[in-house]
C-alpha cells in the first residue's frame, strides 16, 4: 500500500511538472502572438506615418507652390507698371502645369482710371489654359468674394476655400497683395495676385499618387473644414460634424491638434467603412493645412493565415495543461464521485473555453486562398504596375508621349490609350440562387475615346453563364459622348464551397470578357468613376444590395491568369510542323469580385440551439438510465429520430454535397447514441467491463461531456486551422 501511494505520488508530481510546463509553453506562445501582432501593427502604423510625411511632402509641390508664384506676381506688379498685354504674357508665363491657375485681381479704377474693375484670371479648364475676364463674370470686390477681401485686409496668406465661377468648382487659393507708392511715398494696396489649385485637382492627385489600398487620404484647413475629400456627403462639413456623426469627441480634439498643425496618430472606427482605423496627419510645408491619411488596421494583415495560426496553437497547449492538471488531481485526490463530477465538469469548461478560442480565431483571421494568378487591382497605381508589368508587348507600341511620361504623370494626366477600354460596374442586386447559382442585376458602362477606339467592338460577354440578358443604353453611332451603358441580368455559374460553415465566406467573382478574340485591347477597370478604391467602401457595389444570411465585406476589380491547356487552334503550319503557338495562359482576364461573410451570430444559434437540446436530452437519459431497457431503447431510438429530423433541416441549408464542419456534431451525436446503446445492452446482459459498467454506468455519465466537446474541440482543430 505504502508502495502504490509512493508511485502515485511520483506520478503526480511528473504531470504536475508536465501541466506547469505546458501553462508555460501556453503562456509563452500566447507572448509570442502578442508580441508578433504588436510587432506588426507598430511596424504597419510607422509606414503609415511615413507615408503621411511623404504625402505632405509631395503635396507641396502642388500647394505650397502657390505661394512663391503668387508673391512673384505681386512684387513685379507692385515694382513695374504692366500694360494689359503685358500682364496676360506674366499670367502665362508664370502658370506651371502642376497647379489649376494664376491670377490678378485690381481695386476699382486702380488699374485704369477709365475702367472700374480689371481683373485676369490664367486657368487650365477642359485640357486648355484659358485666359479669363473677371469682370465679366462678376463684382470681385464685393465683400461676399473673400478670396479678394481677405489678403487686402490681412495681407498675403492661404484664403479660405471658396466657389470659383469661372471654374464651377472649389478651390484653394493664396493670395498677396499688389502695392503701389502713392504721391506721398506711402505704400498701398491696389490690388492681389493669385495662384489657386482647384479641389478637384487636390482629389485626383491624392488619389493618383497617394492612395493604396489600405486607407484614403484627405486635406483638412485650419478651421476644421475638407480641402480634398472621398467622398461628397462629407465634403461640406467640418471633422467636427464627423465627430458628432460618430458620438466620437476624442476625434474633435484630434481634429483641434490637426488644425494647430501638429502631427497626429489616433485611433478611431473610420466613418466611411466602420473599420478600425488610424487617422494619421501631417502638416503641408508652409501652408496652414493638415494632409490626412486613414489606414485600415485589418488590412495589413495581409496574411492572415499565419495570425490565426499563431493564435489557435496556444488554445491546443491550454487543453494539455488543464488536461494534465486535472489527471493530477485526479491521482492524488481519492476516489470520489462528487470529486469525479467537479473533474468532468471543469475539464467540460476548458474544452468549450478551447472551441470558443478556435471559433474567436477563425473570426478574426478568416481562411484565406493563395491564388498566385489573381492579382486586385486596389488603387490607381496597382492598376499601372499591372499594366506595365502583364502586357509588356504595349511597351513598343505606346504613343512617344505616352511613353515618355512617369507613372504619377501617367495617373495625373489619365492619358486614354487605344489598348486599354475603362470599363466599370454597379450591381444593384445579389443573390444565391442555387448551389452553384448566383444571380445579379448591374449596370455596366464602357469610356471609348474618340480617334483611339472607333475600331474597338463595344460590348461584352460572362464566360461562367449562358443566361444573361445585356440591354444597351445608349447606341453607338459616333460615340461624340464616350460613354456606353448596359443594364445587365445575369445567372452565374460558379462552384462555392461551405465546407467551414459558419464561419465560410464567399467570393462571387464576374467574370467578363471582350465579345471578340482578338486580343489586341483589354478592359480595366474605371477607377476614376468610384469617389473611394478602398474594398471595404464597397467600390461597384449598392449600400442597399442585401444578400439574406451574408454581409457584404469587400468588392474589387481584378486580373486573373487561367492555366488553358489548349491555344484554341491559334498556330501556323510550315515545312517542318507547327510553330507560332498562341499561349493564351499568359493573358489576363478581367473580373469584379464581391466578397461576402456569413452572419455568424443568426447562424450559430439557429443551428446549435436544436443541437444542444439533443445533446442535453441524451445525458438525461444516460442519467435515469435503469433497469428497463425498453423504456430506455424508445427514449434513443425517439431522440434518433429528431436528430436525423435536425441534421435534414439543417442540411437544407447546404446547397452542395459535403460535409460541413458544423456538422460533424450530428455524427459525433450518433456515435454518442451508439455507445450509449453498447453500454446499456452490456449492464443488461451482466457483461462486467472494470471501469465502464460498474455503478450503472458511472464512469460513462462523468466522461459525456468531456467525450462530446472533445471529439467537437478535435474536428474544430482540423476544420478550422
Amino acid at each position: 500500500m505504502i508502495a502504490i501511494k509512493k508511485n502515485n505520488h511520483i506520478v503526480a508530481g511528473l504531470l504536475a511538472v508536465l501541466s506547469i510546463a505546458s501553462a508555460s509553453l501556453c503562456g509563452y506562445l500566447l507572448f509570442r502572438y502578442t508580441r508578433f501582432s504588436h510587432s506588426h501593427s507598430l511596424q504597419a502604423k510607422n509606414e503609415a506615418i511615413e507615408q503621411t510625411r511623404n504625402a505632405a511632402k509631395d503635396l507641396v509641390n502642388y500647394v505650397d507652390i502657390l505661394k512663391p508664384i503668387a508673391t512673384s506676381i505681386a512684387e513685379q506688379l507692385s515694382n513695374t507698371d504692366f500694360t494689359q498685354a503685358q500682364i496676360d504674357e506674366l499670367l502665362r508665363k508664370s502658370k506651371p502645369k502642376e497647379i489649376t491657375g494664376v491670377g490678378v485681381a485690381f481695386l476699382p479704377y486702380a488699374f485704369d482710371k477709365n475702367s472700374k474693375l480689371f481683373g485676369r484670371s490664367m486657368v487650365e479648364k477642359d485640357g486648355t489654359v484659358t485666359l479669363v475676364k473677371l469682370e465679366d463674370l462678376y463684382d470681385y470686390t464685393d465683400p461676399k468674394y473673400t478670396w479678394f477681401t481677405e489678403p487686402l485686409k490681412k495681407g498675403a496668406g492661404f484664403v479660405q476655400p471658396y466657389y470659383s465661377q469661372e471654374l464651377n468648382t472649389a478651390m484653394a487659393q493664396y493670395g498677396a497683395p499688389i502695392h503701389r507708392t502713392d504721391v506721398n511715398g506711402k505704400k498701398v494696396v491696389i490690388g492681389v495676385a493669385f495662384a489657386n489649385q482647384s479641389l478637384l485637382h487636390l482629389q485626383h492627385i491624392i488619389e493618383a499618387l497617394f492612395l493604396g489600398n489600405t486607407g484614403y487620404w484627405f486635406i483638412l484647413t485650419e478651421t476644421g473644414s475638407f480641402l480634398a475629400y472621398p467622398q461628397l456627403k462629407y465634403k461640406s462639413k467640418t471633422i467636427f460634424d464627423i465627430a458628432n456623426d460618430l458620438r466620437n469627441p476624442e476625434l474633435g480634439e484630434a481634429g483641434k491638434k490637426i488644425m494647430k498643425g501638429e502631427s497626429v496618430v489616433f485611433e478611431y472606427e473610420n466613418e466611411l467603412t466602420g473599420a478600425d482605423s488610424w487617422l494619421i496627419s501631417s502638416p503641408i510645408g508652409s501652408t496652414p493645412w493638415s494632409v490626412v491619411g486613414v489606414f485600415d488596421q485589418e488590412e495589413f494583415y495581409q496574411d492572415t493565415n499565419v495570425f490565426r495560426h499563431a493564435l489557435m496553437l496556444p488554445s491546443l497547449v491550454f487543453l494539455i495543461s488543464v488536461i494534465f492538471l486535472l489527471w493530477c488531481i485526479a491521482v492524488v485526490c481519492e476516489k470520489h464521485t462528487i470529486l469525479w463530477a467537479i473533474l468532468s465538469a471543469v475539464m467540460s469548461v476548458a474544452i468549450f473555453i478551447q472551441i470558443v478560442w478556435v471559433w474567436y480565431a477563425i473570426y478574426n483571421y478568416p481562411y484565406k486562398r493563395d491564388e498566385p494568378n489573381v492579382y486586385r487591382i486596389e488603387s490607381k497605381v496597382k492598376l499601372f504596375e499591372y499594366l506595365k508589368n502583364n502586357f509588356p508587348a504595349q511597351a513598343t507600341q505606346l504613343d512617344p508621349q505616352y511613353e515618355a511620361m512617369s507613372m504619377q504623370e501617367r495617373l495625373l494626366k489619365v492619358v486614354p490609350y487605344k489598348q486599354l477600354v475603362p470599363t466599370g460596374i454597379y450591381i444593384n442586386n445579389l443573390q444565391f440562387a442555387e448551389a452553384s447559382e448566383i444571380k445579379f442585376s448591374a449596370y455596366f458602362w464602357q469610356r471609348f475615346t474618340r480617334g483611339l477606339h472607333d475600331t474597338l467592338p463595344a460590348g461584352f460577354v460572362f464566360i461562367q453563364t449562358n443566361d444573361a440578358t445585356i440591354e444597351q443604353e445608349t447606341a453607338i453611332k459616333d460615340r461624340s459622348d464616350n460613354l456606353i451603358t448596359y443594364d445587365v441580368f445575369a445567372k452565374l455559374n460558379q462552384f462555392l464551397t461551405y465546407t467551414l460553415y459558419p464561419f465560410d465566406m464567399k467570393s462571387v467573382r464576374i467574370k467578363y470578357w471582350s465579345k471578340t478574340s482578338n486580343e489586341n485591347f483589354y478592359f480595366i477597370p474605371d477607377l476614376d468613376s468610384y469617389q473611394l478604391i478602398n474594398p471595404r467602401s464597397l467600390p461597384g457595389v449598392d449600400p442597399d444590395v442585401f444578400v439574406p444570411g451574408w454581409t457584404i465585406i469587400g468588392s474589387y476589380f481584378g486580373y486573373q491568369k487561367m492555366p488553358y491547356t489548349t491555344n484554341f487552334g491559334s498556330y501556323k503550319v510550315g515545312d517542318f510542323g507547327v510553330y507560332e503557338e498562341l499561349d493564351l495562359s499568359s493573358e489576363a482576364q478581367s473580373f469584379f469580385e464581391i466578397v461576402l461573410r456569413r452572419n455568424l451570430y443568426d447562424a450559430l444559434v439557429s443551428d446549435l440551439i436544436p443541437i444542444a437540446v439533443i445533446a442535453v436530452l441524451l445525458f438525461l437519459v444516460l442519467l435515469i438510465s435503469g433497469p428497463g431497457i425498453d423504456k430506455y431503447l424508445t427514449a434513443i431510438a425517439s431522440i434518433f429520430f429528431a436528430t436525423i429530423f435536425a441534421q435534414i433541416r439543417f442540411r437544407s441549408k447546404i446547397p452542395q454535397a459535403q460535409i460541413v464542419y458544423l456538422e460533424s456534431l450530428y455524427f459525433i451525436l450518433y456515435l454518442i447514441m451508439l455507445v450509449l446503446l453498447i453500454a446499456c445492452f452490456l449492464v443488461q446482459n451482466n457483461v462486467k467491463i472494470p471501469y465502464i459498467t460498474a455503478d450503472n454506468n458511472m464512469v460513462l455519465k462523468m466522461l459525456y461531456w468531456p467525450l462530446l466537446l472533445g471529439s467537437f474541440a478535435i474536428v474544430s482543430f482540423i476544420y478550422l486551422w
